[in-house]
This record gives structure tokens, C-alpha cells and sequence, in this order.
């Protein structure tokens, strides 16, 4: 009898770990912010552009970039670099990381000098 009252704890137990498994894993996802750092080195921290070649993700509408970004996915739309890097990323992440960029206040290049 003990070994039967054995079985059935370990079978609830894994039986549990396994519906909790999909909940621990989407709490793992990294946040649109921290995939979003990947875009920083082009599009500038939170997304407001350092330079003239390069476009402002910051408030940007967030179905604007992630169509963007599955334009460049299937090449149909035409990037140097983009083209390469969005199948990195899947469409849920393209969310993320538009909704991330849609959050931060555009600022205008270049920036004002102060007097």
C-alpha cells in the first residue's frame, strides 16, 4: 500500500510540474526592452537614432514596425542589414519589441544645442 501511495504522490507531482512548465517558461521570455537592446548599436539607445542613416524606432506605432520587420523576415522589403537580422527574431518577439519602442519618447536628431 505504501509503495501505491508513493506512485500516485510522484504522478500528481509530475503531473503538476508539467502544467506549471509553459507558466515558468513565459516568465523566462525576455521583455521587449531586453531584446530591444539588440537594435541599440543602429537605432540608438530606446531607439532614438544618433545619425541620419538610420531611422527612430522610439514612438514609433507598434504594427508599423513589426510589419517592417516581417517585411524584412520575408524579403520584401529591401535592408542591408535587416533582411539578415529579422528571422533571428520571431513575430512574437517583434511585438515585444515594438511595443517596447512605442513606449519611449521619440527625441529629434540632432539633438538641440544648448546656449
Amino acid at each position: 500500500m505504501k509503495g501505491l501511495k508513493m506512485t500516485r504522490f510522484l504522478t500528481l507531482g509530475t503531473a503538476l510540474a508539467a502544467l506549471a512548465a509553459p507558466a515558468l517558461a513565459e516568465e523566462r521570455r525576455p521583455t521587449g526592452e531586453l531584446i530591444a537592446m539588440n537594435c541599440g548599436t543602429c537605432h540608438g539607445t530606446y531607439g532614438r537614432a544618433f545619425n541620419d542613416s538610420m531611422p527612430p524606432l522610439a514612438g514609433m506605432n507598434p504594427d508599423k514596425l513589426v510589419n517592417a520587420m516581417i517585411a524584412f523576415r520575408d524579403d520584401t522589403r529591401p535592408g542591408t542589414i535587416m533582411s539578415r537580422l529579422a528571422p533571428a527574431f520571431t513575430e512574437e518577439d517583434y511585438r515585444a519589441i515594438a511595443e517596447y519602442f512605442a513606449a519611449q519618447e521619440p527625441i529629434p536628431y540632432p539633438p538641440e544645442e544648448s546656449e
